[in-house]
């Protein structure tokens, strides 16, 4: 049941990163604030429109808060786990979205 709980908070964070605004709009100011960045622009411009990318990264984000002792091997599985979680479900609202 914890890794259903983990999936979810993987593409929340996914998903507050990349396509909400968050309260006040802090989050999508800090997120258009970090694309025109200079040298590192492209590299946010491509993180925060490509759901596997950002959810590779939040799945390195929710493995380094849950786990108490860290595995090369566990943090792999979950970095690839949390961007096809994330490359699934943005497909899925995408396809929602359409009809």
């Amino acid at each position: 049941m914890n890794i259903l709980f983990y999936l979810l908070a993987i593409f929340g964070l996914q998903f507050l990163v990349t396509q909400s605004d968050g309260p006040f709009g802090i989050i999508g100011k800090a997120r258009n604030l970090l694309m025109r960045a200079g040298v590192l622009g492209p590299f946010f411009y491509k993180l925060f429109s490509c759901p596997f990318c950002s959810g590779c990264y939040s799945g390195l984000i929710i493995y380094l808060i849950s786990q108490h002792s860290y595995k090369l091997s566990e943090g792999a599985l979950w970095v690839l786990t949390g961007g096809s979680t994330c490359l699934i479900l943005d497909g899925v609202l995408a396809r929602l979205h359409r009809e």
